[in-house]
């Protein structure tokens, strides 16, 4: 019973100094935040209600107005057969059907499609930005959908949701209403940009919903021509024509300036033609486009954009990307931009972010199970005077990697003596989720030693956190964690509902059996998956 994937060191670890402004005189590029009513107003009609035929088949979002280009899900449309077409509906234009064509889809296990518009918008449209970086545990994001509700027509719906997990390289919030008709709706940022787009809806009533990372759909991203604008600045940069003032006012995130998008497409066609592009317009390429491309989490472009001079972006990026790959389970990738974080970090003797790059390439090494290299990361950390110079929360994360460290080597006693210290700091700092995590942790050690009540309380007390902050996934896993010890303990379970609650959450979990095993043992009647939806 391994404690959940919530992003481990990382996601809790992205606010931290580290991410402070570097090269101030390269401008300051991050996005403004826009309020709640303000982002439907801004961006509601850039969010489309997708037809086949008469059918409602799901949603999806204009992420290129001028170019007529929408992103969605590929299982929204891989039901198109031959002579039917896909319409899309805006609020914008409730009564007007406006057709579109298939560009490119990708298939489990990602499932994302790449849609154009045939006939170019009458009326101007803000299309929802991207971003490639991940967003942090517990954080507040925004969405927007056409769900099907009954036998009602799909209507336009917006809502607040919070992170809350990172399974299977996904992005999983809780959310008040999720239903068939939400795929392929966007996952907005409060500055209005896209982080990801809805796959499936999960859990009782469908109160969670699962996202697709952006990350994930580059090679869509990658089909979109340079728009009009930026060819035009991109001239300008090759001949010389374009200051540094002048690039630094258009790459500020506003209305009527080039989008991440637009900066995505034009920075894939420096990169593949760097040898095109002189000194002086490499200059400006690392100072302010590196730099904005930072600040509006465009890491992904940093690193192959930027030359030795910015060490200080290229290991901030490095790092993003890391604790982005590291929460969606990549942890090969994570490793190799972790490690490159570090070494540079190390040459700028830039403590924080060694610390940082220590603790998560610790935790990716704990995943792959090489006790010995986390081994010595952790203690790169916690010795040589590091440890007392942390934050509460970042002590909070050192001690939790050291638990998992002592976990994994089966020495119960550290193991529980690690997580007891960190759920300790992580409440102090105010972090219930991670803390939660903690007790999760002491649980699952003090369970497979043998000690049912033991651990049977830090899973109450861990439940009790997730239903603090209103973590109904987390507070759903605890309770199935807690019937799975008392039916070990031989204290058989009645509690259907919190099997149920499980099933609904976890039907592809490799436990689903085990839950399906206990509701049949507890109730005597025979229960499958499908049955425990009912």
């Amino acid at each position: 019973m391994k404690p959940t994937r919530r992003g481990s060191i990382i996601l809790a670890i992205l606010a931290s100094v580290i991410f402070s402004v570097a090269h101030a005189e390269c401008g300051n590029f991050e996005p403004e935040t826009i309020g709640e009513d303000a982002l439907k107003t801004e961006f509601g009609d850039a969010v489309l209600l997708l037809k086949i035929g008469d059918a409602d088949v799901g949603t999806g979002y204009i992420i290129d107005a001028e170019q007529g280009y929408i992103l969605t899900d590929d299982h929204v449309v891989n039901t198109l057969s031959p002579g039917q077409k896909i319409y899309a509906i805006s609020p914008a234009f409730p009564q007007q059907q406006l057709e579109a064509s298939v560009v490119k889809t990708l298939k489990a296990p990602v499932d994302l499609a790449l849609l154009k518009l045939v006939t170019p918008l009458k009326k101007k449209v803000r299309p929802i930005d991207i971003t490639l970086r991940g967003p942090r545990n517990a954080e507040t994001l925004y969405a927007m959908d056409y769900p099907h509700i009954g036998d009602q027509p799909s209507v336009f719906h917006e809502q607040t949701v919070k992170v809350v997990a990172f399974p299977d390289g996904s992005i999983e919030v809780s959310r008040a209403l999720a239903m068939g008709g939400d795929s392929g709706g966007p996952l907005l940022d409060p500055s209005g940009s896209s982080m990801g787009t809805c796959r499936q809806e999960v859990g009782i009533g469908a109160t969670a919903a699962r996202y697709e990372p952006m990350s994930q759909g580059e090679t869509l991203l990658d089909q979109i021509p340079l728009s009009p604008r930026m060819s035009e600045i991109d001239d300008r940069l090759r001949s010389g024509k374009i200051s540094e003032e002048e690039l630094k006012k258009d790459l500020v995130k506003k209305q009527d300036n080039p989008t991440n998008l637009e900066l995505y497409v034009w920075s894939r066609q420096i990169i593949k033609n760097k040898k095109d592009y002189g000194a002086s317009a490499q200059k400006l390429i690392d100072c302010p486009l590196v730099h904005a491309l930072m600040h509006r989490g465009m890491d992904d472009l940093v690193v192959p954009l930027a030359s030795s001079a910015i060490a200080k972006d290229m290991a901030d990026a490095s790092f993003h990307i890391a604790s982005r790959e590291e929460a969606f389970g990549h942890s090969e990738l994570s490793i190799q931009y972790s490690t490159r974080a570090l070494e540079v970090y190390r040459s700028a003797k830039d403590k924080n972010g060694v610390i940082n790059a220590e603790l998560l390439l610790a935790q990716n090494y704990i995943d792959n199970g090489n006790v010995l290299a986390a081994n010595k990361n952790i203690y790169a950390v916690l010795g040589k005077g590091n440890f007392s110079s942390l934050p509460t929360k970042e002590k909070g994360e050192a001690w939790y990697a050291a638990g998992s460290l002592a976990a994994s080597q089966g020495n119960v006693s550290l193991a529980i003596q690690r997580y007891g210290k960190a759920s300790t700091l992580f409440i102090k700092s105010g972090d219930y989720g991670k803390a939660a995590d903690a007790l999760n942790g002491s649980a699952d050690v003090k369970f497979r030693a043998g000690e049912y009540q033991a651990a049977q309380r830090n899973i109450s007390e861990a439940a009790s956190l997730y239903q603090k902050i209103g973590d109904n996934i987390g507070e759903s896993r605890s309770e199935f964690a807690l019937v799975r010890m008392q039916n070990a303990a031989g204290l058989t379970s009645k509690d259907e509902e919190t099997l149920r609650n499980y099933l609904n959450f976890e039907s592809g979990s490799n436990q689903t059996p085990e839950a399906v095993d206990i509701l049949n043992q507890s109730t005597g009647v025979c229960f499958t998956v499908s049955c425990a939806r009912r």
